[in-house]
């Protein structure tokens, strides 16, 4: 818990600033800003509704992260692993992220090449059946509180215990010819379609989600990202086709059947992911990628209970946290990212003062190694990521500003550490919750002014000395 001092005479000149900045949020009606800023040992700096819980938006990371971090440290590395039994062939997916193309690496590939390898050794003749066991992680691959309307983009990707390419498709142009990422021909028609706009690079699905419309040129252009419709059809078409082009007959492909026994027979194979869990949650944090969360959350339920499902990872989260020491009293979670909403009630909700619980905790001792992976994960300000354009003023420099960005329609958030001029580490969360009405009262370019703001004057009203 945070310690509350008594302001001195500089803290009431701060709290003056900072309360000039909200007063005009503070006077509309529908918008609701709450801030908290703490030291490191917990002293509180200033407070506007930090105990009150709202909805945080994509700041629901920062205590997915953290519980991962600590539950599972940061060197936590997902197996994918391949059984024979007969003549079926057993594909057991845990949630590995990596499956995709890191840099030069495409890592799917290079799984297809290891396994084909091994089968092509261990079981020559090839086999009647191929089986994916995704029931890892028995949710379904989209949360039912994700907006429907969105889910072809690629912040809605499906969460399978096998994915490809952190459940997204994607689309570019190359000489003239679409490629497609992961290559996965015939697993759905993709069509080519002219646009009235030369400007229209586009892809959407349509039909019965079995047929992809790519629109316009891509030529020049950065390719295009679309949330996979059905990952499990992709899993085992681009399986099956994987291993058969490298010589493996595998007969059927299908999905592992709910209650259906697994084999008993030892492993022939085992993939370890080319991404640590640090890798992963940097990752996570720098890109704000909801996939890498719903992972997370999902693997920690797992490893703990043996269930990798959110009903299993959501307490998990919170009992992580808890027994490390954070307030996470008014933390309630429905998914690992942030993204879930409803109409009929708040939900992803935690206040302020848990956010800066949880950020003291992981930059204090106690986290171990945990905590200087979490701090790196975090977005620079004015150098990368969604951060790369604000806290560029003078006063923010050097690199003072590390934090998780936040929004969804109705919530604007963001929390992490700031660099006092004196050397001190605060922590910092300000989440503004505001019912939208089309304009620029309420557009979040104007909460972000704000944020940036509260920050700026911090840093200009403290002493440049320790005290």
């Amino acid at each position: 818990q945070a310690v509350p001092v008594p302001a001195s005479a500089e803290q009431g000149v701060l709290a003056n600033r900072l309360n000039q900045v909200l007063a005009p949020l503070v006077a509309e009606a529908d918008i609701v800003p709450s801030v908290r800023i703490e030291k490191l040992d917990g002293s509180l700096v200033f407070d506007r509704r930090g105990d009150d819980a709202f909805v945080i938006a994509s700041n629901v990371k920062v205590f997915t992260t953290a519980a991962a971090l600590l539950a599972l440290g940061p060197q936590y590395r997902w197996t994918t692993t391949a059984q024979i039994e007969g003549e079926r062939l057993w594909i057991t997916g845990t949630g590995d992220p990596s499956l995709r193309t890191l840099g030069s690496r495409v890592v799917e590939n290079e799984f297809l090449d290891d396994l084909a390898k091994t089968l092509l050794q261990a079981h020559p003749a090839g086999f009647t059946e191929l089986v994916l066991d995704v029931r890892a992680f028995p949710d379904p691959p989209r949360h039912p509180l994700w907006p429907e309307d969105q889910w072809q983009a690629d912040y809605c990707a499906p969460v399978l215990a096998f994915s490809l390419e952190g459940g997204i498709l994607e689309f570019s142009e190359i000489g003239g010819a679409l490629r497609t990422l992961p290559e996965v021909k015939g697993a759905f028609q993709v069509e080519r379609a002219e646009s009235g706009n030369a400007k229209n690079w586009s892809a959407s699905w349509v039909g019965a989600r079995d047929r992809v419309v790519v629109r316009g040129s891509g030529a020049g252009k950065a390719p295009l990202r679309l949330a996979d419709a059905d990952p499990q059809r992709l899993a085992l078409h681009w399986l099956r086709a994987g291993l058969e082009t490298r010589g493996v007959r595998c007969g059927l492909a299908r999905s592992a059947a709910v209650g259906e026994v697994t084999p008993s027979t030892p492993a022939v194979f085992k993939h370890r992911s080319a991404w640590t869990l640090a890798e992963a949650v940097t990752a996570c944090n720098k890109e704000s990628d909801n996939f890498l969360a719903e992972i997370l959350v999902r693997t920690l339920g797992r490893e703990r209970t043996g269930e990798g499902s959110l009903a299993a990872g959501i307490p998990a989260v919170r009992a992580v946290l808890a027994a490390a020491g954070a307030d996470v009293g008014t933390l309630d979670l429905a998914d690992g990212c942030g993204l879930a909403r409803a109409e009929d009630r708040s939900v992803n909700r935690a206040s302020p003062a848990a956010l800066c619980s949880v950020l003291r905790l992981m930059g204090g001792a106690s986290a171990g190694a945990a905590g200087p992976v979490f701090f790196d994960s975090l977005v620079v300000g004015g150098v990368e990521e969604k951060l790369k354009d604000r806290f560029r003023a003078a006063e923010f420099q050097p690199m003072r500003v590390r934090a998780k960005t936040g929004w969804i329609r109705g919530a604007s958030s963001l929390s992490g550490y700031l660099l006092a001029p004196d050397g001190q580490v605060l922590v910092f969360a300000v989440v503004v919750n505001y019912r939208s009405d089309g304009t620029a009262r309420t557009n979040n370019s104007r909460f972000r002014d704000v944020q940036e703001q509260l920050l700026s004057e911090v840093l200009r009203a403290w002493p440049t000395t320790p005290r």
